[in-house]
C-alpha cells in the first residue's frame, strides 16, 4: 500500500485566529509579493547607484609589484601615471618605448556577474592588445569560489598571448567555480573590446585594393568599430561604404562550409555590389556563384535595414544551377550579416560575444532532477515510500554533490542586486524560477520538500534518534527560534543594500555541497545543522534557514490572509531602505 504520510512537517500556525476569507487571503498574499518585489527593486536601484558613483570616479589601481611587472613586460619596464580618460597605465621600457598597458575590468564589465557579483581583474597587454598576464584584484562573488580561482595556478595563465577573440575561445574553468571562471573570462574579453564581433574563420581585414576593385577612384578608407569602411576618393569625398560579412556572420554553411562576402554600398547607402571574398565551400560550386553576377540583382538598391528584413522567398531568390546550396547559403549570409549590423547600430556596446546560453551536463542534470521533483510532488509517485526515499538520495547526490545547484540567501541577494546570470547558469535559474513560482501558486512547499538536498537529508534523519535523546522545544522556545531565519534574512538584505561586502554564503551550510572547493566553514555548519535536525525534526529548516523562510512567507496557504508582525517588519524594512538611500544620496 502506498504510504501517504507527509514528506515534510510544517509548523502549524496558531489556531487562535479564525480562518480568513479567501478574498482577504488573496489580497494579503498579493500584497506580500508586491512588498518583496519592491524590496528587490530597491536592491537593484542601490546597486545601480553604486555603479554610477564608480563610473563617475576615475579608475584607480595600484602599480604592480616589481616582480610581476618585470614578469609581464620585461626587466626594464616602468609604469606611467594613470590616464583618467581611459583608466589605463602605460608601460614603457628604459628607452621610453611603449611596451603595453595595464587596465582593469571595472567599471566597464560591471554587468558581467558570476554566482553573486562582478569581479575586478588587472590585465597586462602588449601593444597589439594581447594578454601578457592577469590577476584578480577583487570580487563580489562568494568567498569559496573566489578562493578556488586564486588557488589555481593555471587559470589566468591560459589567457596569456590571447587577444579579445582568443579570450572567448575554449577556457578551462576552475572546478567548483564555474560561474566565477566564466564571468572573469567574459570580463577580460569585454575590457579588451570583444564587443566587436571577430571571426577566427575570416580574420583578414579589409584592404585598399579590395576597395579599388569596387570603387575605381578609391584613395583611402576609414574603418569603424564594426569593421565597416567608408571609402574616400582622392579629394576626400565619400564614394560609399564597404563591409565584409565575416565579422558579422560566419556560421551559415553551404555544402561544406561558410562563405564570406564583400558588400559594397554607394554614397546613398544602397547596395551596389556583392562579391564572394573567401569561402570554405566546395569548388567548383563557389566559382559557379562568382560567374553569375545576376544572382545578386534582387538585393541591389537596398539599404542595410531593408536587407535585414529581406525574405528570400518573397524576393524569388533562386539558387545558381549546380550550386544551389552554396548560393542560397551566401544569400542567407547577406541577410544575416545585415541583421547583425542593425543590432550593432542600435546597440553599439554589446556584451561579450560567445554562446548565448551555456549548457553543460550539470545544467541538463539539474533540469532533469527538477522535472522529476515535480512528478514526485504532484503525482501518486510520492505516496510510495521506497521511491520517495530513493528520490531523496537522488537529490542529495545528483543535485547536491554533483551539480551544487542549491538556492541560498547569497545567491538570492546577489542576483537580486546584480542581475540573474541565466546565461551562465540556466539550470540554477530554472530552480530559482520554479521555487518562487510554486511558492506563490501552490500550497505545497515545493523547493524545501521536494528539491532541496539539505531538506532531503533532514527528512532521512527523522526518527533516527531514540525518543529520549530528542529535543522538544516548548511552544515559546519554538516561537523565538523561528525568528532566527527572519533575522538572518533581514540582516542579509541590509548587508546587500549597503554593499558592505560581508560573505553571505557563510551564513548557510549549502556551500558544503561544493565539496571540491574545500568549503570548510560551510561543512562544519552543515554538520551542525544536521545534528540539530536529528534531535529535532527538520530543525534547521524551522530554526535556521533564511532561504526556506522567505519561500515559506511567500507560499499560498489557508492562513495567508493573516497579517502578522513579520509583515509589518517587511514594511518597516522597505521604508528604512528608502530612507537610507535618500540620506546616502544627499550626503554624497
Amino acid at each position: 500500500m502506498p504510504d501517504r504520510s507527509p514528506a515534510l512537517p510544517v509548523a502549524s500556525p496558531s489556531s487562535a485566529r479564525p480562518l480568513p476569507s479567501r478574498r482577504r487571503s488573496l489580497i494579503v498574499h498579493v500584497l506580500r509579493w508586491v512588498l518583496v518585489g519592491l524590496l528587490l527593486l530597491t536592491l537593484r536601484y542601490a546597486d545601480q547607484q553604486r555603479r554610477l558613483i564608480e563610473q563617475r570616479q576615475p579608475a584607480r589601481f595600484d602599480a604592480l609589484p616589481t616582480e610581476t611587472l618585470t614578469q609581464w613586460f620585461g626587466p626594464t619596464a616602468t609604469t606611467q601615471p594613470l590616464q583618467a580618460d581611459s583608466g589605463e597605465r602605460l608601460v614603457y621600457d628604459a628607452d621610453e618605448q611603449l611596451l603595453g598597458r595595464l587596465l582593469i575590468t571595472l567599471p566597464q564589465a560591471r554587468e558581467v556577474t558570476g554566482y553573486r557579483g562582478p569581479s575586478n581583474v588587472l590585465i597586462g597587454i602588449d601593444s597589439n592588445r594581447r594578454v601578457l598576464g592577469a590577476r584578480l584584484l577583487s570580487s563580489q562573488d562568494t568567498v569559496d569560489h573566489v578562493e578556488a580561482i586564486e588557488q589555481s595556478d593555471s587559470f589566468f595563465q591560459q589567457f596569456s598571448g590571447r587577444d579579445a577573440a582568443g579570450v572567448l575561445a575554449d577556457v578551462d574553468v576552475v572546478s567548483g567555480a564555474t560561474l566565477t571562471s566564466l564571468a572573469i573570462r567574459d570580463s577580460i574579453a569585454l575590457r579588451l573590446g570583444a564587443a566587436v564581433p571577430l571571426s577566427t574563420r575570416f580574420p583578414e581585414p579589409l584592404s585598399l585594393p579590395e576597395a579599388r576593385s569596387l570603387f575605381a577612384d578609391a584613395a583611402s578608407m576609414e574603418v569603424d568599430d564594426h569593421q565597416i569602411a567608408e571609402v574616400l576618393g582622392g579629394d576626400g569625398q565619400p564614394l560609399g561604404t564597404l563591409a565584409r560579412s565575416g565579422v558579422l556572420e560566419d556560421h551559415l554553411n553551404g555544402y561544406q562550409g561558410p562563405t564570406e562576402l564583400l558588400i559594397a554600398f554607394d554614397e546613398n547607402d544602397q547596395l551596389r555590389e556583392v562579391r564572394i571574398r573567401k569561402s570554405f565551400d566546395n569548388q567548383p560550386y563557389v566559382s559557379y556563384v562568382t560567374e553569375e553576377p545576376w544572382f545578386w540583382d534582387p538585393f541591389r538598391g537596398q539599404s542595410w535595414q531593408q536587407l535585414a528584413a529581406a525574405d528570400l522567398q518573397a524576393l524569388q531568390v533562386e539558387g545558381v544551377s549546380g550550386a544551389t546550396m552554396t548560393s542560397v547559403a551566401a544569400a542567407e549570409t547577406l541577410v544575416a550579416a545585415a541583421q547583425r549590423q542593425q543590432q550593432l547600430e542600435q546597440a553599439p556596446v554589446q556584451t561579450p560575444t560567445g554562446p548565448t546560453i551555456r549548457w553543460s551536463w550539470k545544467e541538463y542534470a539539474t533540469l532533469g532532477i527538477l522535472c522529476g521533483s515535480m512528478l514526485m510532488a504532484w503525482t501518486r509517485l510520492r505516496g510510495y515510500r521506497r521511491l520517495r526515499i530513493g528520490w531523496q538520495w537522488v537529490l542529495v547526490i545528483g543535485l547536491g554533490l554533483l551539480t551544487g545547484n542549491l538556492l541560498s540567501v547569497a545567491l538570492l541577494m546577489g542576483w537580486s542586486s546584480s542581475g540573474v546570470a541565466w546565461k551562465l547558469a540556466p539550470g540554477l535559474t530554472a530552480v530559482l524560477f520554479a521555487a518562487f513560482w510554486f511558492a506563490g501558486t501552490s500550497k505545497t512547499p515545493f523547493y524545501c520538500a521536494h528539491v532541496c538536498p539539505h531538506g532531503a537529508i533532514q527528512q532521512q534523519l527523522r526518527g533516527r534518534l531514540p525518543a529520549r535523546l530528542r529535543w522538544h522545544p516548548s511552544p515559546r522556545q519554538s516561537y523565538w527560534l523561528q525568528q532566527i531565519p527572519l533575522a538572518l534574512l533581514v540582516a542579509a538584505y541590509w548587508v546587500t543594500l549597503t554593499g558592505s561586502g560581508i560573505d553571505l554564503a557563510s551564513w548557510e551550510p549549502f556551500d558544503a555541497y561544493l565539496w571540491w572547493t574545500g568549503a570548510g566553514g560551510s561543512l562544519l555548519l552543515a554538520i551542525g545543522s544536521l545534528a540539530l535536525s536529528a534531535s529535532s525534526p527538520m530543525g534547521y529548516c524551522r530554526f535556521g534557514c533564511p532561504t526556506g523562510h522567505l519561500l515559506s512567507r511567500l507560499r499560498w496557504h489557508r492562513r495567508a490572509g493573516n497579517w502578522t508582525r513579520s509583515d509589518w517588519l517587511v514594511v518597516g524594512l522597505l521604508l528604512a531602505s528608502w530612507v537610507y538611500l535618500w540620506a546616502h544620496k544627499n550626503s554624497g
